[in-house]
């Protein structure tokens, strides 16, 4: 969890507080924005105003694009997202998850961001977790203190 870059990895239990299992959930591979150039085609999975699974088309204008307000260089691509689509997977052509979709310039067209998802593939994942309550009071916590 890190609010900084907006990112947050969730782990997942196979079984259920009703105690059903599963045997497996549906995941996306990470492939890191290194290899992702400007022209390259990028396809963003949403869920615009709650309507369902949603998905557009697009091409990267930049990789490494400096914007306020964002900890990272983001990810400039013409993948159209709507409202309620920020926090969607940005595929490669691959069907790699290299970003997630955060927004898009007000005052533009076709000017799309995701931040990338490469601080995820170099984090150290068996250090200490915090529960979804733990990091709710973190946030309270930092509401309170602004």
């Amino acid at each position: 969890y890190d609010p900084e870059i907006d990112i947050a990895v969730l782990r997942v239990s196979k079984t259920s507080t009703a105690g059903s299992t599963t045997s497996a959930f549906a995941c996306l591979e990470l492939a890191s924005t290194e290899d992702l150039r400007p022209g390259d085609t990028v396809y963003a999975l949403s869920n615009p105003l709650g309507l369902g699974l949603a998905v557009s088309s697009g091409v990267v204008s930049a990789v490494g694009r400096e914007v306020d307000s964002y900890a990272l260089p983001c990810v400039l691509n013409t993948a159209d997202i709507s409202r309620g689509s920020s926090g969607g997977a940005l595929l490669n052509a691959y069907g790699q998850a290299v970003a997630v979709t955060t927004g898009a310039y007000t005052y533009g067209n076709s000017m799309y961001l995701g931040v990338p998802v490469d601080p995820v593939m170099s984090a150290d994942l068996t250090a200490h977790s915090w529960t979804l309550a733990e990091v709710k009071a973190l946030e309270a916590d930092r509401e309170d203190a602004a």
